[in-house]
């Protein structure tokens, strides 16, 4: 079984109106890819299979389901390094998971708060169920802003225009002569003598001054960086119980009974156990059945049988999709058994109270192997001058499949 869950090699795009066409694998729930709530919803709308399928996961009708995605869905990256259940589709409609870690930058389908719900390249689940989503965001409506009133217009009365009288010009006064100014004949200034020129003091000079080390600047501490602690999940409650409510299990073995004398492991007459249970109930870590067992052992001294109805348990050591998963139970139910034994002896007994105990592996592909033993009541025999109890408990070990 392929565990690629659609995430594909990068390699040109295909554009198909408003969708794209990037490569993903044969798991992927669709291989068509979207960009807003609304094209994938009418996608949904029109793809039976893959409606069906995501409905199915999440336990959800498919009106529903198209519902959700056209009104709670956005399309965004994750901001963050994330661990989650990676679903994927098989060819034969058999939805599985696997743990995978994704980093940031992974394109989402995620509701408004950020929660991712599936990958867009292939429309993969990558939770258990739908997260509820966030109440829309109600949109404000500023009031409209009252307009301002007009002012009234108030119409400017004209103005009369006084006209200046002319002033009386002045009449022109008598310019008086200037007087003459006496000429003063300037004294000789006495010369200066001359002055010895100081001479000049030598600058001292400055000593150097010693460079300064510079201080070491201190190195930036890097800070801290948030840890993100991935919240343990059960493995269990992520796994429903997938296909049919109700599956047929067959299988066929040898059996041995507790006394030798009677007859021994893989004799060469023997029949062996034909079995066949129906499950009623079932859990990723249990399982409730009706079935039916039919035992026989004959060799050339005796012949044992027995035919059994009841219900019975299977409880499984782990509910992770590994290679094999071992699981052990019991069943209680109603046996009818019956002994003969030459010259003619034959004894029967009414239906009476019997059970079983048993423990197996099962693996991938519902091929399981199982060994249990067998509680049966025991009969009398009456031969000449005698009386016995036949012990027929048995123990058996079968090899079945799961339909």
């Amino acid at each position: 079984m392929s565990l690629s869950l659609g995430l594909g090699l990068l390699s040109p795009m295909v554009v198909h109106g408003q969708a794209m066409r990037l490569p993903t694998s044969k798991d992927a729930f669709m291989h068509v890819q979207y960009n807003t709530a609304g094209e994938l919803a009418d996608a949904l709308a029109k793809d039976a299979h893959a409606r069906k399928a995501i409905a199915k996961h999440f336990k959800v009708s498919e009106a529903a389901l198209i519902s959700y995605v056209r009104e709670n869905l956005v399309l965004t990256t994750t901001k963050s390094t994330i661990t989650v259940p990676n679903y994927g589709l098989t060819p034969g409609n058999y939805i599985y998971y696997k743990m995978t870690t994704f980093k940031p930058g992974l394109k989402v389908w995620a509701t408004r708060d950020g929660k991712p719900v599936m990958k867009w390249i292939c429309t993969n689940p990558i939770t258990f169920k739908l997260p509820v989503a966030p109440a829309p965001v109600a949109r404000v409506v500023p009031a409209p802003k009252p307009k301002p009133e007009p002012k009234p217009v108030v119409k400017a009365e004209p103005v009369p225009v006084v006209e200046p009288k002319p002033e009386p010009k002045p009449e022109p006064k008598p310019v008086p002569k200037p007087e003459p100014i006496p000429v003063v004949e300037p004294k000789p200034e006495p010369k200066p003598e001359p002055k010895p020129e100081p001479k000049p003091t030598p600058k001292p000079v400055p000593r150097p001054r010693p460079v300064p080390k510079p201080e070491p600047k201190p190195e930036p501490k890097p800070e801290p960086k948030p840890v993100t602690r991935a919240i343990p999940v059960d493995p269990c409650s992520l796994i429903s119980a997938s296909g049919r409510n109700t599956r047929l299990n067959l299988k066929y073995g040898t059996v041995g009974f507790d006394q030798p004398r009677y007859d021994k492991m893989f004799a060469a007459k023997q029949t062996g156990l034909i079995g066949a249970s129906l499950d009623i109930m079932r859990s990723p870590r249990t399982a409730t059945s009706l079935y039916m067992d039919y035992t026989r052992n004959s060799h050339s001294i005796a012949c044992a049988e027995s035919l059994g109805f009841g219900i019975e348990r299977r409880i499984y050591m782990n509910c992770v999709d590994r290679i094999t998963r071992p699981y052990y139970g019991f069943g209680v139910g109603s046996y009818k058994t019956l002994y003969l034994q030459n010259p003619g002896i034959s004894t029967g007994r009414p239906t009476d109270i019997g059970g079983k105990a048993f423990i197996g592996f099962e693996n991938r592909s519902r091929t399981f192997l199982e060994f249990g033993h067998q509680f049966l009541a025991q009969p009398t025999t009456v031969a000449p001058n005698t009386t016995q109890k036949k012990n027929l408990d048995n123990t058996y070990a079968a090899l079945g499949f799961r339909f």
